[in-house]
């Protein structure tokens, strides 16, 4: 069909534009409701979550306070690497949607998260901090406690203790 024929087409098919611009106000309204509620969707709204980073935790005001290690390198055989950067007790928290926007929304229980770096196969390990594995995230409940003792081992094998207790403000 040459282009210059297009014109003609309606006389064929009785194509109006009614039909037309409803076609397309429903596909503009579908891409804009899909759109919108992305976020929600991207960001798995109702399932608990634990930040990332220490700085995260601030910034969405979750945080409560910081957590030391007695350790922060353990080098562990075959070149592996688990070196633990921050340490904080932070709000549990999940995003709820609320006019189509993820929005943080703080529980009333606490939860204590590592943020961890590693050299060499994390993923591919048999090393574990207490029920975490590591290369996972590493977050557990808290308890109030001002000193957190954890386990870490080598399937069952335990190869240290690691001991964090609470950051005194000054």
């Amino acid at each position: 069909m040459l282009l210059s024929q297009l014109p003609q087409l309606h006389k064929h098919f009785n194509v109006s534009s009614k039909p037309k611009m409803q076609r397309l106000f429903f596909i503009a309204t579908l891409l804009t409701l899909t759109s919108c509620a992305l976020e929600c969707i991207d960001k798995k709204t109702g399932m608990h979550k634990s930040s990332q980073t220490l700085e995260l935790s601030k910034k969405n005001k979750v945080f409560n306070f910081e957590m030391l290690s007695d350790k922060t390198l353990f080098p562990l055989e075959s070149g592996f690497v688990f070196k633990i950067k921050n340490a904080w007790v932070e709000n549990s928290w999940r995003y709820e949607c609320v006019d189509n926007k993820a929005v943080i929304q703080k529980d009333s229980l606490f939860q204590f998260v590592i943020d961890a770096d590693y050299e060499g196969d994390a993923i591919n390990s048999d090393y574990w901090l207490m029920n975490n594995h590591l290369g996972s995230v590493l977050y557990y409940n808290y308890a109030k406690e001002d000193t957190i003792r954890l386990t870490l081992r080598n399937k069952s094998t335990i190869i240290d203790t690691l001991i964090f207790v609470k950051k005194v403000r000054r």
